[in-house]
């Protein structure tokens, strides 16, 4: 079977934690899924190699594999995973962060409070950028009297 090697636009997330399973969105064109020619997608982490899900003719998704080391690899793509496509883009992996301490642990509900982080493996998982994002999420009591 005769098919078009696929066009690859956009790859997101580009990056995700060594243990593995980030969901990365790949955009391009010519994605195609044919099971009765075993035609299916296929994305090469480094040297890794995992089947994708086909989402549609111009997307397809693949989960990241675990690896040990923290560092970028390439991606390619494939429809019968034997002829691979440079995707021209790098999925970088990271260790898992570690939090050891917030400061302050309080602030205003309505939010703008700026917040100290100090923990460990923060340098990785940045890519050399000034600032992080956090995700707050509600925390309720567990019996205690609320005073540190």
């Amino acid at each position: 079977m005769f098919y078009r090697n696929p066009i690859i636009t956009k790859l997101e997330p580009n990056n995700g934690l060594t243990s593995g399973g980030t969901v990365v969105d790949i955009s391009g064109a010519w994605f195609a899924e044919n099971p009765m020619y075993g035609q299916f997608p296929f994305c090469k982490f480094g040297d890794n190699v995992v089947r994708g899900k086909y989402i549609s003719s111009t997307r397809i998704q693949c989960t990241s594999p675990a690896t040990q080391l923290s560092n970028a690899v390439g991606i390619w793509v494939s429809l019968n995973a034997y002829d691979w496509v440079d995707t021209g883009h790098q999925f970088g992996y990271y260790d898992r962060p570690i939090l050891n301490d917030i400061r302050p642990r309080y602030g205003n509900i309505a939010g703008g409070t700026e917040i100290w982080l100090k923990g460990e493996k923060f340098s990785n998982a940045t890519n050399g950028l000034k600032s992080v994002m956090c995700r707050f999420t509600l925390a309720t009591s567990q019996g205690g009297s609320g005073e540190e």
